[in-house]
Parts: C-alpha cells; structure tokens; sequence
C-alpha cells in the first residue's frame, strides 16, 4: 500500500511542478484525489488564476470527492486570502482521509490546516515524500519565514593552496566559453530574477530562457554597471522586465514605485563594481519588492569571501571537464571550506556544473 501511495504522492509532484515560475509569492502545489484506487480529480496551483491545486481537484472530482483520500504536496491552507480556505472546502466535499507530503512552513498556517482537517473527522497523515516536497518550495519556506530571497549561485571553482609562507593563493581554470546547461537553464525559470555579473556572454540563454516562459509578474533583471546598458537596449519599452544597475540597490524601492520606470540609472558618487555591495543590500531590496528568489551568474559578488558565502542557499561550481568530484562532501572555494551536499553533476564539453547545498564550516 505504501508504494501505491507513494506513486500517487509522485503524481502529485510532477502536478506541482507544473507551477514553475507561475506561482510565486505561492509555494508550487499538486494534489490528486484517489477513490476506489482510481484517481478522480487533480490540479496544481497558478498564482494568476487564483485557485489553489485542492480546488481544481475537488471540481474535477465533483461528487466523486465524497469518500475520496486527498494527495497534496502542501498543506491546505486554512486561512482567508485571495481565495477561501482550501481546509473548508475538503471538509465541505466530505473526503474521507488525506496525506500531506508536508506541512506548511507559513506562520499563519504551519500545522493549523491540519488541525481543522482532523477535528472534522478526516484521517490526515504527513510525511509521504517530504524530502522531494520540502525542496520542491525552498524558495517559498525561505521567504515566507524571512522575507528574504533564495539565493542560488554560479561560481567557478576556485582552489586555494597554502605557500610555504602560510599564506592562501588560489587558482581556477576559468570556464571562458561557459554556456549553460539544459539542467540549469530549465531551473532558473521558478527563479523570479536574475543577479547578471556580466563575466559571459551565454548569460543570455539563461535570460532567454525566463523570458520564453509564461509569467503573470515581470522578470526581474539586476546587472553590474558593465553591461547595464546593452540590457536597457534589449529590453527597452518592454513592460514585462525590470532592469537595476547593481550600484542602485539604494533607490531601487522608490524607483519601483514609478509606473513605467523599467530602468535605474546611476545615482549618487558610490563607487561601482561587485567589491562596493554587499550582498545582504541586494536580499533586503529584492525582498521589500516581493522577490523569492534569484539566480547570480559569475563575477555579480565574489562567493569566495566568507561574507557573501554565508547567504548561499544553493550553489552551482563551475569546474573543468574532468573535474571528480568524488565520494568526499568537502569542498573549497578560495579560502572558504564548506561541506556540498545532494549534489548533481552535468558534464558538458569543456566544463563540469556541480550543483548542491553548501554549509560553511566554521574552523576553530
């Protein structure tokens, strides 16, 4: 029986990741509902067309619903938003049991939902897939807890190496010709912006990539000051992308506010250049506009300073062709040491993306 579920949990997944980079500030969601071992309704969740994936379920299911088990990737919501609570509506159709792959890490919610669902008489249990669904809206769980983006970077691999003197040196084969993977242009569509570092010219495909899918708010760009202008060029009069020079983060907020304002020019005698801006100026701006998340590409801030290392969410490492990785999870960029985990490799032709969660380890 487990196994059976498990499948169906699955199909509730795949559903939920239909929503990529449709609904955010939402978490992605999927839910199916199962009767007499035949699944009778299923839904996810698109920010721009209000419902949440249990409500699509319960009308495709109609009276089917009654006595049904319910399959959710979240859990349901119980509080009044945009729409009604989702735990209203099951109780209301009269499902029998549900299995929530985990609970919702929103305050106003975080087990709440779960409450109401058993004290109606439904059978809830939580845990089925919990690891896949927890990654499936890191984003979401990180911003709904913090009100700060995800981060996720791209960084080449830097190696450092002790001198006879003690001191650290490091060295890197720069991966000049990098063009992104499949695998990461396909991720960074549930990306709501792009931190731009300018180091290579493939970072085009990535944006090409966010612009070829469909968006119900604009595509946030932020470039170094480099490149802000071919940027303006490309996208001028296009209402549906945003562009900031990074050295504006001070005045992005109140330049956001201006209807039709797609472009920060630079303001002030601040210095440019990556080296100026801390990177926790960028999260706290970003996230004042309503932004989740966003993908930086290399030589946006340097990840090899402990400082900015430490806001990482995710991270991809740019290594060479050949690079092993190994069965060791310790690895070092520059100076920084820190532990890699779940990571995935893409092998391309002339360079290796290792793609993980990295944690700081602290050296006595």
């Amino acid at each position: 029986m487990m196994e059976a579920e498990r499948v169906l949990m699955k199909r509730a997944l795949e559903l939920a990741r239909l929503g990529a980079g449709l609904v955010s500030p939402n978490p992605m969601v999927g839910a199916l509902l199962v009767k007499d071992g035949r699944v009778v309704g299923e839904g996810y969740h698109r920010f721009d067309r209000l419902k949440h994936a249990e409500s699509y379920a319960l009308e495709s299911a109609g009276k089917n619903a009654a006595g049904a088990t319910l399959y959710c990737t979240l859990e349901p919501c119980c509080t009044q938003g945009r729409t009604p609570p989702c735990t209203d509506a099951l109780i209301a159709a009269r499902i029998a049991r549900a299995v929530i792959a985990i609970r919702d890490p929103n305050p106003k919610v975080n087990g709440r939902g779960i409450e109401q669902l058993r004290a109606a008489g439904i059978d809830v249990e939580v845990g089925l897939c919990e690891e896949e669904s927890r990654k499936l809206i890191e984003s979401y769980s990180k911003f709904i807890t913090t009100r700060l983006p995800f981060v996720h970077a791209v960084a080449e691999h830097i190696v450092g190496s002790q001198t006879d003197e003690g001191s650290i040196t490091s060295s890197h084969k720069p991966a000049a010709d990098w063009s992104p993977s499949k695998e990461l242009c396909s991720d960074v569509v549930a990306y709501d912006a792009l931190v731009l570092g300018g180091e290579y010219r493939s970072e085009a495909k990535l944006v090409n990539a966010k612009l070829q899918q469909h968006r119900h708010r604009p595509l946030v760009l932020v470039a170094v000051d480099r490149i802000v202008d071919k940027i303006r060029n490309k996208f001028a009069g296009n209402s549906d992308v945003i562009v900031w020079k990074l050295s504006d983060l001070a005045t992005m907020q109140n330049h956001a506010a201006r209807a039709g304002l797609r472009i920060v020019t630079a303001g002030g005698d601040r210095p440019s250049g990556p080296e100026h801006f801390e990177i926790n100026e960028l999260m706290m701006a970003l996230g004042k506009l309503g932004v989740t998340s966003f993908l930086a590409t290399p030589g946006a801030f340097d990840f090899a300073d402990e400082a900015n290392f430490r806001v990482l969410d995710k991270l991809t490492l740019l290594a060479s062709a050949d690079f092993d990785f190994g069965s060791s999870t310790r690895m070092t960029l520059g100076e920084v040491e820190f532990d890699f985990a779940d990571v995935t490799s893409t092998h391309e032709s002339n360079h290796t993306e290792l793609t993980g969660y990295p944690t700081l380890l602290e050296i006595a």
